[in-house]
Order: structure tokens, then sequence, then C-alpha cells
């Protein structure tokens, strides 16, 4: 009997708010009206229709309430005025104070905390506050923080399969401002996320609209975050169809070769960690200069592991000056691949493709980047080394 009266409680309650099919044609007529009106932002309207029997929590054509609507288009004032005239805050799905952190919308953000919403409310795994930082909204963290927003929930951020913590959601989110707010709360910079993920790996996802990885990754080598430390990214891995791991792999694989240059520039990497970058920088064309870098400091221009010899790869990618940079550096034109092609054979196979673009086909991945005639020119190259 009880478990029939609750559901009969609930039923009603879906019935009083316009959930599912149960609202009447006229019903769902009044509460469009409503929810037009109050986007509007015409108060008489909004009061003639509620007098008229429209219900101010109930469902509309458009989709959900008209607190919902307003919230998500910033109307702080009708905020306020439909919370007055019965609007409930609490039981929206996702949670109105998500709807407006993610529709950039501050203000409402802050009306709605000051009209009783639940500062730490979720939609998957985020709250306001790790939206906020993610985006590299500055102020509307401080806002967030002085409401006593948590920081440091048991359960981190994101989904289940990917949890992390808003000093990796303030590094990736390129915005100096937010990562220095962040970075005060959290004593130990080094701490790592699910995936064995630091925050230098973070800043090199580069998941905000910020301009400031570059500063950020500076600040963290500076506070002493470890540049050897591993990730385990199955996700990534099976990507790439390697392991990435440290937080120079990561940068050249996120394709950030400015942050490959800094890692390289800053951090004492051993031969072997350097090797196994080395592919992935080619691949994603950081700079010949930065390469040699890599060379100079032991990485191995004829290593072979999962991925293919770098040489190999800087042909692919048609660059003919980081085929430059592999030759000086001792790259092994004779080296073949798994088909029996050497360098040579790659280069002519490579050249012969970017003559047919011309005629309309579609290019592919690798596609000429440095110039007209870079797969001449890297045919001149590797010729100039064949013998030696």
């Amino acid at each position: 009997m009880r478990r029939i009266a609750v559901s009969l409680l609930i039923l009603a309650t879906f019935t009083a708010h316009g959930c599912g099919g149960l609202v009447s044609d006229e019903q769902r007529r009044l509460n469009t009206g409503l929810a037009l009106a109050a986007v509007d932002g015409n108060v008489s309207e909004v009061d003639r229709l509620i007098a008229q029997g429209a219900d101010v929590n109930g469902e509309s054509v458009l989709g959900g309430t008209p607190l919902g609507a307003v919230v998500e288009r910033g109307h702080v004032e009708m905020i306020r005025y439909l919370v007055r005239k019965g609007a409930r805050i609490g039981w929206h799905v996702p949670p109105l104070l998500i709807r407006a952190a993610k529709a950039d919308q501050d203000e409402a953000v802050l009306a709605l905390l000051e009209l009783g919403a639940t500062v730490d409310c979720r939609d998957d795994g985020f709250t306001p506050l790790g939206i906020a930082v993610s985006r590299g909204r500055a102020d509307l963290v401080r806002a967030l923080l002085e409401r006593k927003a948590n920081a440091r929930p048991a359960r981190g951020f994101g989904l289940p399969q990917g949890r992390t913590t808003l000093l990796h959601l303030a590094a990736s989110s390129g915005d100096l401002e937010t990562f220095t707010i962040v970075a005060s709360l959290f004593p130990d910079l080094n701490i790592v996320d699910d995936r064995g993920r630091n925050a230098l790996h973070a800043v090199a996802n580069d998941a905000g609209p910020g301009k400031d990885q570059a500063a950020i990754l500076e600040r963290l080598l500076a506070a002493g975050v470890d540049p050897h430390a591993r990730m385990n990214d199955n996700k990534v891995n099976v990507d790439c169809g390697a392991a990435i791991e440290t937080p120079l792999q990561f940068a050249a694989y996120m394709l950030r070769p400015d942050l490959v240059a800094i890692l390289v520039d800053k951090v004492e990497y051993s031969p072997a960690e350097l090797t196994a970058a080395l592919p992935q920088a080619v691949w994603n064309h950081v700079s010949a200069p930065t390469i040699t870098r890599m060379l100079d400091a032991g990485a191995d221009p004829n290593a072979i592991g999962q991925v293919p010899q770098a040489l190999h790869v800087a042909i692919e990618r048609g660059s003919p000056d980081v085929v430059a940079a592999l030759l000086a550096g001792g790259a092994d034109v004779k080296q073949a691949n798994p088909q029996g092609q050497d360098a040579l054979d790659l280069a002519r196979i490579r050249a012969e493709r970017g003559r047919k673009w011309s005629s309309g086909r579609t290019p592919y991945i690798g596609e000429w980047k440095d110039a007209p005639d870079a797969g001449k020119q890297i045919v001149e190259l590797v010729s100039e080394h064949v013998g030696r």
C-alpha cells in the first residue's frame, strides 16, 4: 500500500506540473505563452497568463519550464520574479545552476545562488565551479569559491570513467588568472587524476578557450611539477597506436609544438623519453629546430617501436626541414619499413601522390605543408644521403 501511495503521489505531481503527456492541450498552450512572455520580459503578460491558469512550473512546447528558459538567457530580474510567483529552483534536470553556467550566464548563476540553488549541484559529474574553471571564467570562479563551492570533491570532476581534479581543469583552461586562483587551493601541484595525469599533461590538453597554455606550463615547471610523470590513458594509446605517457609525448600528440619546445628546452629528458616522443613530434609538425634539440639531447632517429621510424614519418608528413634535421641527426636512409620500402622509396611514392592532388583528388592526411614542391625537395634530400 505504501508503494502504491508513493506512485500516486508522483503521478499527481507530474500531472500538476506538466510532465510527459498528462498535460491538456489548453494547459500546454498557456504554459507555452507563459514561457514566451517570460523570455520577452513581459511581466504583465506573465501575470495575466498565471491568472488564467498557466503553471509557473509547467512544461511548454519549448521544452522545460519558464524559469529554465529565462535562466539560459540570463534574464536575472525575470528569474527573481518567477521565483516570487512560485517557480521552484531545485527540481530541474539538469540543475538550473548548471544550465546557467554552461550558457555563460554568470549573473544568472549568482542570482540563483541568492535564491537558494545548491552551489555543488552536478550534471555529468561537473559542478558549476568545474564548468567555470574549465572555461576560464575567473570572476565566476572567485564568486563560487566565496560561496563555499567545493574545490576538491571526493568524486572529482567528470564522468566516472574519466575523473579529474579542479587543478587539471584549470591547467587545461588556458586562462592564467583562473589557473592562479585554483593553484592556490592545492598545496601539492603534483596531484594526479585517475589516469595518472598530472597538471603538465592537462595543460597540453588545451580544453579551454584561453591562450595562456605556455605561461601555465612554465608556472608548473617552476613549481616543481614532475615532467617525467607517466599517465595511463588507454583511449589515447588506442587512438595513437602507441603508449603516450610523459607530458612531452602528450604535448606532441595534442599538436602543441609550442609546449613541446618549452619542455625540450627546460627539462632534462632521458634519451629514452626523447626517443619515445620523437615520432609523434615529427607527425604533429614540431619545428625542425626543436627536433634538432631532441636529437642533440639523445633521441634516437632510427628507433622503431609501435610507430614508424621518425624519418619515414617526416617523409609522410611532407616536411623538408624536418627531414633535413633528421638526416643531419643520423637517420638511416636505408632502413626499411615492414613493406620493404626505404626512405628513398617512400619519398618518391610520396612525391607522386603530391603531384596527383593538383588534379583535385581528396588529399591524404599527410598533405605537403611546407611548400608546393616539398615532394621534390625531400627526394633530393634523401637522394643526397643514399650511398654515403
